[in-house]
């Protein structure tokens, strides 16, 4: 299984890589502002999880910057860091990927009260993904390598739902 996951994940850095990633520059005032940009978030979200991490670092930067900063003022999504996270968020982009797993499951469904275990879920998801595409780039990591265990075992959820009790 972490075989055709590698995979996959090295076919979405080729696909990904294929494109360049522009990121507007923007001046938020109202709530449509961050509306407005919904689809670039999402496109954001997508490059610096399927990018490589050692690869445009000015780019991932920007990329991350962005994505921060919509997060900071969007009407749309408002995410809770729980402090389950704290160990493994050092883990070179480990939070904006985390941030782009939480936001891209409020965005895709739709929710203005998302269900904080989904939520957290697809952030920790994305963060695993990531672990094991980069492992190359930043080394081995004891959390992420329990949590990846977890998620290999189909526990990750369980795991997410104990941390946030």
């Amino acid at each position: 299984m972490r075989y055709l996951f590698t995979l996959l994940l090295s076919l979405a850095f080729t696909v990904s890589n294929a494109q360049e990633l522009v990121i507007p520059e923007v001046t938020y005032v109202s709530p449509s502002d961050y509306l407005d940009q919904r689809e670039k978030v999402l496109e954001v979200i997508d490059y610096l999880q399927y990018s490589p991490a050692n690869a445009e670092q000015e780019t991932r930067k920007r990329a991350t910057a962005f994505l921060i900063q919509w997060l900071e003022g969007s009407p749309a999504v408002s995410v809770t860091l729980e402090g389950f996270i704290t160990p493994f968020m050092a883990y070179g982009e480990s939070l904006a990927i985390f941030l782009g797993g939480y936001t891209k499951y409020v965005l895709q469904t739709g929710g203005d009260n998302p269900d904080p275990v989904m939520a957290n879920l697809a952030g920790t998801e994305r963060v695993v993904e990531y672990y094991l595409a980069n492992q190359s780039v930043y080394g081995p990591h004891k959390e992420l390598d329990e949590l990846v265990k977890q998620w290999e075992k189909g526990r990750l959820r369980r795991w997410v739902e104990r941390s946030l009790s």
